[in-house]
């Protein structure tokens, strides 16, 4: 463990270092109280203010750890595993009570996605999935359920975080053929029926899905998967949905076709943002009302983070991208503008510290195995302290001490003269040439190899909405601008007695192909116009458009014969 000044961190004198490589999992508890870890040879958990064991198990092989909100309960899982002498296998997931180190029950749980019992904020109850039903526990008491939510075919749930009773659970019921897709809200432990469901979403085409909920427990996000391959993606299809527990439902509209790469609820539970679209991807803010807020344009980002009060937003391309990094200060529809943009090369993992103004970034094994560290930024880009391995060493995990955003001070938003005010393009270079190593060497010292071409830009990336109003309001006044002009000129030729101008009192010296053009374009209108005196002449009937066009007949002679001279 590590403490200090961003940009003085040091190891912490009190926190007993272990050195062991089976310690690959690691997690701390919300308020950031407790941290509990498994080095290869048991199980533990720390009290981070005292940095003492509060509680230990004969658990080496625990490959993954869950602390309850208030740090009562630790739930452990191992690899699932089976014996001659079991062959149903034994139980893998573990509940104790850290305060007595009682272990409270055990399960079987052979997936490790989703593993972990859900507790409410209060830990008053407890849900966990077992097949197709939602076990709801209270207290304490894991032998015994609550109350079961038993609903024909239910793949997934999520225990929404509200901080008080009555407690909400969303659940994700799979479509039979031809049938659609459920996503359905309940107050527990009202489960009496389909009626009883406090709102409810149907839809196609969704083979899985993720389920978002704000932080006040009264709106969730629907991210559905469907993953057989379409026209427009090999990855399949996916879709946004938003329910709230007043009932209302509706589908998020998207500008831009494409998979969608991230969703991320405000901490303050106001809006939501989504990345998505094909690359340069967009970003979008939303209100409850699912109506845009905020467009931040395109560019290479796949991730969308907030800071722990809401008035910072990050958006991050990492994975195959870049590692592209823009900050921007969230001010409302008007003000919201970029802070910073810098570039974080091969980071697996990106967390907002609790004070809100800092941000760690990590690359880690087993996602790279390579080049493992973490480095801490300020929000504008100033890196401030990094860490790299040496040696054989690897890097599993890094992670903020977790901490009331309450014990700080809201940030105050700096901006820099040289902050940017639009997102940058990549800029990429072209590979030089292959060249054997005995040709490489050439007279005077130089290299064989053929240079790469001067750097090219990616086209430009859509603007943010606040930029394009202010190109629109350009636009606006550049042609309100030509049509003043335009309105001068016709009053000068007016005064000059209606004679046309020709070219060369303007510019100079006309070229004579543009006179050879202008004289077979104003023949072409007499020609016109010798046609519409015919149909005159035969009783047709004109109208003022092209009246006006006879009178201008005189004009269009006077300049044929000024263009003939």
């Amino acid at each position: 463990m590590v403490n200090g000044p961003p940009a003085a961190i040091s190891d912490a004198s009190d926190f007993p270092r272990i050195d062991s490589q089976r310690c690959r999992v690691m997690t701390f508890s919300e308020d950031g109280s407790h941290l509990a870890f498994c080095d290869g040879q048991s199980t533990k958990v720390l009290n981070t203010q005292t940095n003492r064991l509060v509680f230990e198990a004969d658990r080496p092989r625990t490959a993954s750890l869950h602390l309850s909100p208030k740090s009562g309960y630790l739930a452990t899982w191992e690899p699932y595993m089976v014996s001659k002498d079991q062959p149903a296998g034994t139980p893998n997931m573990y509940i104790y009570d850290i305060k007595s180190g009682k272990a409270l029950h055990s399960f079987i749980q052979k997936k490790g996605q989703g593993w972990n019992p859900q507790w409410s904020k209060d830990e008053t109850v407890s849900a966990r999935m077992a097949n197709t039903e939602v076990h709801f526990y209270e207290g304490d008491n894991f032998v015994r359920t609550s109350k079961k939510l038993n609903v024909q075919k239910l793949a997934d749930f999520k225990l929404a975080p509200s901080p008080n009773p009555p407690h909400k659970v969303a659940v994700y019921i799979l479509g039979s053929k031809g049938q659609p897709c459920f996503v359905r809200l309940f107050q527990y432990p009202n489960f009496g029926g389909n009626e009883t469901a406090l709102a409810s979403k149907s839809f196609f085409k969704a083979d899985k899905c993720d389920i978002f909920w704000n932080n006040k427990g009264s709106a969730v996000l629907v991210l559905t998967v469907a993953e057989a391959a379409t026209s427009d993606s090999y990855y399949g299809e996916q879709g946004l949905h938003f329910l709230d527990v007043k009932g209302d439902s509706c589908f998020v509209p998207r500008a831009k076709s494409g998979p969608i790469y991230s969703v991320e609820w405000n901490p303050n539970s106001t809006d939501f943002c989504v990345v998505y679209g094909s690359m340069p991807a967009k970003a979008t803010l939303y209100s409850l009302k699912c109506e845009p807020i905020f467009d931040f344009g395109t560019g290479p980002r796949n991730c969308v983070y907030y800071n722990p009060f809401g008035n910072m937003l990050t958006l991050t391309g990492f994975g195959n991208l870049h590692g592209n990094v823009e900050m921007w200060h969230l001010a409302g529809a008007q003000n919201t503008r970029l802070i910073s943009q810098f570039k974080v090369p091969d980071t697996t993992h990106f967390e907002w510290s609790p004070d809100g103004t800092h941000v760690l970034t990590a690359t880690t094994t087993p996602r790279l195995r390579v080049g493992n560290g973490y480095k801490v930024y300020h929000y504008t880009g100033q890196l401030l302290s990094e860490f790299h391995t040496t040696g054989n060493e690897e890097l599993w995990e890094a992670r903020w001490k977790c901490a009331d955003k309450s014990g700080f001070p809201v940030p105050l938003i700096e901006t820099s003269k040289n902050s940017p005010t639009a997102i940058k393009p990549v800029m990429e270079e072209k590979p030089k040439k292959y060249v054997p190593p005995a040709m490489r060497k050439q007279a005077g010292g130089g290299s064989a190899a053929i240079p790469a071409k001067t750097s090219v830009f990616k086209k430009e990336y859509e603007l943010p909405s606040n930029l394009k109003q202010q190109d629109q309001e350009a636009e606006t006044v550049s042609k309100s601008k030509k049509k003043r002009e335009a309105k001068k000129r016709g009053k000068q030729f007016a005064e000059e007695g209606g004679q046309p101008r020709t070219e060369g009192a303007d510019q100079g010296e006309v070229t004579s192909a543009d006179r050879e053009k202008k004289i077979r374009n104003v023949k072409k209108k007499l020609q016109g116009i010798s046609k519409l005196k015919q149909e005159l002449a035969s009783g047709k009937q004109l109208d003022s458009n092209q009246m006006q066009k006879l009178k201008a007949e005189e004009a269009l002679v006077e300049e044929l014969k000024q263009l003939r001279l």
